[in-house]
């Protein structure tokens, strides 16, 4: 039985109000008494004819006839109300943050007439749609008056979806009908006229732009879900929207969706591979549902099989294919390929050479052959398209599978000499770059031997007394370096060894040691691939002092005796006056001063005919260490004087720390530790300054052993405490002795429980 109808509750109030009955009521109106109790008592339907004559009966001045103009439309909507949203996917997986990121979103304020807009935006298969379906079918209960979806296409193969032609069918669905000639605008203003009664769940999938999406908007009331694959800043502009960019799975949730297609107890039984093949999908959802769907159409195929069929980067793409574009990765990242602009499009191709380290801006633009504000834009439209993602020190990077999208491109669309050209234009601004930077740190070192051609480049600038910038850049692209010199020579490219060679001065400060051998060797093999006389002899310096540095000394005066005629076969003032400096080096370390200060000499020698005055300051300094030991200690004094005085004259703070460090050494060594300290603790300031960490723990242990010299034991101590830290964090060896003499020192033993 149905009950009394809230149109029929407040007649009967009005009623009691008035003192009349039903059936007075029906005396005073054209309808029956069985009529009026059928209507009220939700028996019949409400004619406004009867709601009319009875609010004038009762003097209810309208109000009796607007709540029966809004029930008789609620009863009405009921009939056809919409619920368009597909089905969300079973097997969902994961996305807890984000879902919980769109929960939130529900409750930050919107301005008045606004609905609340969510803007869920991502890489091509990333998994938007599926996010979006989720989150939606759990907020369908909120809306009684129903849901409104619509596939944008935005970008598919066909032209986008126009929105007169979505608005119709919302209108439609609706039961609202339109007059021929109604305008856009009117259109729209019906929709909104209706949902600001009903307020509904609109769902708009695969948008590509905010015209597209604006004029499917409503009003206060409904919420609006909106999926695209390029940033729509308009909605954050005009809409107050709130936009979350997915990312790839993390690797348990992508374990657990292939559990869900592949079967779970598969997947548990071949834990590691299932992790690799995620991997190899870089976690992105419709790679691992590709993968996942292989899985469970053939049985008998491991997971371990399947791992290495995903094995090779080549192949790859292909196998994470199908006959559907839907599920296919090379195709859904085709089609946001197809909506870039020319520019655009060459700079992602062009993106395909290199590999899978961020790049920066200065060198993509290079890589493309253009000015920096172009290559800036590029950029920019490539992240908003989501087909490359920022990364930190303004870098640039490709998700995996867009990376080998992209080389496909470029290996179909650029000619070999356009490949060629754009290796080679990103060659020489790395080299320029890493010149730059070094000779920040190390003037004059380079020489004309590593002399960069830098038309049709903007490499990157240091000013000279950025020291700290010079070798934060140098940290930052030490692995970009080493793919584009192994890009470089692959192709064929003669002078790729110069760009591992400028880093040397970089390594020298730091020490870091692995890298250094690996930089120094893949050097040296570039310069011998292309028979280059004069690379062969710069990389067999660098290398050799590595060695040496490492205690490898027969095979670095091997490759400097090599070195050392090659350099004086070709002239190389430069590069004979650094391997003699190397070759003092190593003499000094095995105990022959009289070969070392030979050395040492000739390099100063070689640095003074070619008028370069602070590379004699870091000869003098190093000198004058060999004539303490050798007991001329005034020679050694003078020495270190002078190069503090040219570093000193050229604003050369590294030149003057390496000379007081040395300085404060030879005062030590001539039991001397009072006059020690103070060279020792400016060579300690400037360090500090300059962020050069290894010869500042260096400096330290000088330090200490002064400190120790005149009995303050404590203060020693707590120098080798700092200096250890310090190695230990730069992973070098020397932090293991200093732990074992602070271990073995009774002031060191922590006595606290």
């Amino acid at each position: 039985m149905a009950g009394i109808t809230r149109f029929g509750m407040e007649v009967q109030r009005w009623r009691r109000q008035r003192g009349i009955s039903l059936a007075v009521l029906s005396e005073m109106t054209s309808f029956s008494e069985s009529y009026l109790s059928k209507v009220l008592h939700g028996h019949r339907s409400l004619p406004l004819s009867l709601a009319t004559e009875i609010d004038t009966v009762l003097g209810a001045k309208g109000a009796l006839l607007r709540l029966a103009e809004r029930e008789e439309g609620l009863t009405r909507w009921d009939a056809m109300r919409p619920s368009q949203l597909p089905p969300a996917l079973a097997d969902f997986v994961g996305r807890t943050e984000y879902l919980r990121t769109l929960d939130t979103s529900l409750r930050i304020a919107t301005p008045p007439g606004s609905a609340i807009t969510t803007v869920i935006e991502g890489a091509p298969g990333i998994g938007k749609t599926a996010l979006a379906l989720h989150w939606a079918a759990s907020l369908v209960e909120r809306f009684p008056a129903g849901c409104l979806y619509a596939d944008l296409q935005g970008f598919d193969v066909e032209q986008p979806r126009q929105p007169d032609a979505v608005l119709d069918e919302f209108l439609g669905a609706l039961g609202v009908a339109r007059a021929a000639e109604d305008s856009l605008s009117q259109r729209t203003a019906r929709l909104r006229s209706v949902l600001a009664s009903r307020p509904m769940l609109v769902v708009l999938d695969n948008a590509a732009s905010y015209e597209q999406v604006r004029p499917l908007l409503p009003g206060a009331g409904s919420i609006v879900i909106i999926t695209s694959r390029v940033h729509l800043s308009g909605l954050a502009l005009h809409a107050s929207a709130t936009h979350v960019r997915l990312s790839p799975l993390r690797l348990h949730e992508g374990v657990q969706l292939l559990g869900e297609l592949a079967g779970r107890a598969r997947v548990a039984a071949e834990t590691a591979n299932a992790e690799l093949i995620v991997r190899h999908c870089g976690g992105l959802p419709l790679a691992v549902r590709i993968a996942g769907e292989h899985l469970a159409t053939q049985p008998h195929l491991t997971l371990r099989e399947m791992a290495h069929q995903l094995g090779p980067q080549s192949s790859r793409l292909d196998f994470l294919a199908s006959a559907d574009e839907t599920t296919n990765v090379r195709g859904v990242i085709d089609l946001s390929y197809r909506a870039l602009k020319p520019a655009e499009a060459t700079m992602f191709r062009l993106l395909g050479l290199h590999a899978q380290t961020p790049i920066s801006v200065g060198a993509a633009a290079a890589l493309a052959g253009t000015d920096i504000a172009c290559g800036t834009q590029s950029l920019s439209a490539l992240a908003n398209s989501h087909l490359v993602e920022s990364s930190p020190g303004q870098r640039v990077k490709m998700h995996h599978l867009v990376q080998l999208y992209a080389t496909e491109r470029v290996q179909a669309e650029e000619t070999p000499a356009q490949r060629d050209g754009a290796v080679d234009r990103l060659l020489r601004w790395y080299c320029a770059s890493a010149a730059n930077a070094t000779n920040v740190l190390a003037p004059d070192w380079a020489g004309r031997a590593i002399a960069v051609d830098t038309a049709g480049i903007s490499p990157q600038q240091f000013a000279f007394d950025d020291h700290a910038g010079a070798m934060a850049w140098c940290e930052t692209e030490l692995d970009a370096i080493a793919s584009v010199t192994h890009l470089a020579a692959t192709r064929g490219i003669s002078s790729a060894w110069m760009l591992p060679s400028t880093l040397q001065p970089f390594f020298y400060l730091t020490k870091k040691w692995s890298a250094w051998i690996d930089s120094a060797s893949q050097a040296l093999h570039c310069a011998k691939a292309a028979a280059d006389d004069v690379g062969v002899a710069r990389c067999q310096q660098n290398l050799a002092a590595v060695l040496s540095e490492l205690g490898k000394t027969d095979d670095a005066l091997t490759l400097l005796q090599d070195a050392t005629r090659l350099h004086h076969n070709r002239g190389d003032d430069e590069g004979q006056g650094w391997t003699a400096v190397t070759l003092g080096l190593t003499y000094t370390r095995i105990d022959r001063p009289d070969d070392a200060i030979a050395a040492f000499t000739e390099a100063a020698r070689l640095f003074e005919r070619g008028g370069l005055e602070l590379s004699v300051a870091v000869v003098h300094a190093m000198l004058g260490t060999v004539y303490g030991r050798v007991d001329r200690l005034d020679d050694g004094i003078d020495c270190l004087h002078e190069a503090i005085r040219i570093a000193k004259r050229h604003d050369s703070p590294l030149a003057e720390s390496l000379a007081r460090h040395h300085l404060g050494a030879l005062y030590l060594h001539s039991e001397q530790p009072q006059r020690a300290l103070p060279q020792l603790d400016r060579a300690l300031a400037i360090r500090r300054i300059q962020g050069e960490r290894w010869g500042y723990a260096d400096t330290l242990v000088v330090r200490a052993e002064a400190l120790t010299a005149m009995g303050e034991h404590e203060l020693s101590m707590e120098c080798l405490r700092e200096a250890v830290a310090v190695f230990d964090d730069l992973k070098d060896p020397r932090g293991l002795e200093l732990h074992a003499t602070l271990a073995t020192n009774p002031s060191f033993l922590d006595t606290e429980p």
